[in-house]
């Protein structure tokens, strides 16, 4: 994924989420887009259904764009007990 189309995918997902913060991270090494999703840990229990609907509704809002880029789930653990769910665009 180029530079110019990872900035057509971040405004994509502007659009999707106008009230909300989002964090979306172009690497130009491994040529990804990482998009944060979904978060739980002490204080928010781990909902699997909530995240399905979070990973839906973005994956989703960037199809009716008519864009259809490989993407990957990674999810990751920060400091003992937070845990961050991000989808990977390439």
């Amino acid at each position: 994924m180029k530079k110019a189309e990872a900035n057509n995918l971040k405004d994509i997902i502007k659009k999707a989420y106008p009230r909300r913060r989002y964090t979306a991270i172009y690497s130009s090494i491994k040529e990804e887009l990482r998009v944060w999703v979904y978060y739980y840990g002490e204080e928010k229990p781990y909902d699997k259904k909530e995240e399905n609907n979070a990973i839906t509704y973005l994956l989703n809002s960037i199809a009716d764009n008519g864009i259809r880029p490989k993407y990957r789930i990674e999810r990751k653990k920060d400091q003992g007990t937070n845990r961050h769910t991000y989808i990977c665009f390439r």
